[in-house]
């Protein structure tokens, strides 16, 4: 979320609002200034140990005309702290997981909600009768567009609700395809060696640690794979990939679907049915979809199909434009049908 609330400060600082950040501290220190300023992102950033405590002070320090509290785990506090300081008080929803926000949100017409998407806004609707407003994430163009692209299969974030084993699974059933895997979130040094040391058995596995300018995975990689087992709320790395024509492999969980967008629901709909081994790559292949994908005419293409892991090196074969050899050795099952996005519970076979 710090990504997303960045570039929502500088396209706020672009239409002439001011901008104050309060955030938490990471040092874990009890000592020292209780409230610590930056000024390095192009907007104050106020860090402080106790954000709750500190939000009536920052607030009236900055003499914010409005206060947006975005999810967190003190989410429901900081709300409470911001409507104590008589304040308009704006709600930004980014996640959907209950246990999360700690508390509970008042559906109070005097509170603007906003949701990241419609997904999420559904989930808090029937949660809590909450009404929001859709602000998907604001997406800086500039920071994610490469001149070109490169030959490895993208995954971002290797934590078990992001997929990992079904990654895992895919590399090692697909020796001949290059991956890159990176690091986004803290990644603690015992769950990394761990990893690595599993990933470390493949040959065709690229291990990256995190980095602020994402431009350089774009950069080496020619389709993204997404399969989260959590729900998804948006799903920003879709946009990031599809703004540079990447592919996009996801599940079917949460706001995943309609993140992807693009041409999937229809195209999937005429091979409903038709995937045989030689039919059902005719039908990718000679596809307008299929056709739009080889040629990356679109930076918005993307699907989320039901298939098994050596299924998918054949979106990858259509990607760089193979698609005609790959299809007779990739499709095991012909019995399956596409469809528009694969169920979080299929069981995958090799």
């Amino acid at each position: 979320m710090q990504t997303s609330t960045d570039e929502l400060a500088l396209a706020l600082l672009d239409r002439g609002c001011g901008v104050t950040v309060l955030c938490g501290r990471m040092d874990g220190r009890e000592s020292g200034p209780s409230l610590r300023h930056d000024h390095s992102l192009g907007y104050p950033v106020v860090r402080a140990a106790d954000p709750v405590a500190a939000l009536a002070q920052v607030a009236a320090d900055a003499g914010a005309s409005v206060l947006l509290v975005q999810s967190g785990y003190s989410l429901a506090a900081m709300l409470a702290s911001a409507l104590d300081t008589g304040r308009p008080a704006a709600v930004y929803l980014h996640n959907v997981e209950i246990h999360r926000i700690g508390g509970t949100l008042p559906p109070d017409p005097a509170i603007l909600y906003f949701a990241n998407s419609r997904f999420t806004a559904s989930r808090w609707k029937a949660l809590f009768g909450i009404r929001c407003h859709i602000l998907p994430p604001v997406i800086r163009a500039d920071r994610y567009r490469v001149p070109g692209t490169g030959d490895r299969v993208l995954f971002v974030n290797p934590v078990p609700e992001k997929g990992i084993e079904r990654v895992m699974e895919v590399a090692a059933g697909n020796p001949d395809l290059p991956f890159l895997i990176a690091e986004s979130w803290h990644v603690g040094e015992g769950w990394r060696a761990w990893l690595q040391r599993r990933f470390g058995a493949l040959p065709n596995v690229e291990w990256r640690p995190a980095t602020v300018d994402v431009r350089e995975l774009f950069r080496d990689s020619r389709l993204l794979l997404m399969p989260s087992v959590w729900e998804e709320a948006y799903g920003r790395t879709v946009v990031e990939a599809q703004l540079n024509g990447l592919p996009v492999l996801a599940s079917d969980r949460g706001a995943l679907p309609a993140t992807v967008g693009g041409e999937a629901p229809s195209w999937t709909r005429k091979v409903r049915g038709r995937c045989g081994t030689r039919r059902c790559g005719d039908s990718i292949s000679t596809s307008p979809f299929g056709e739009r994908l080889r040629r990356r005419q679109s930076p918005t293409l993307g699907g989320c199909w039901p298939m098994a892991p050596a299924r998918w090196t054949k979106l990858w074969a259509f990607s760089t434009g193979t698609g005609a050899d790959m299809s007779r050795r990739a499709v095991r099952h012909p019995g399956d049908a596409a469809s528009v996005a694969y169920p979080v519970t299929h069981q995958f076979t090799s």
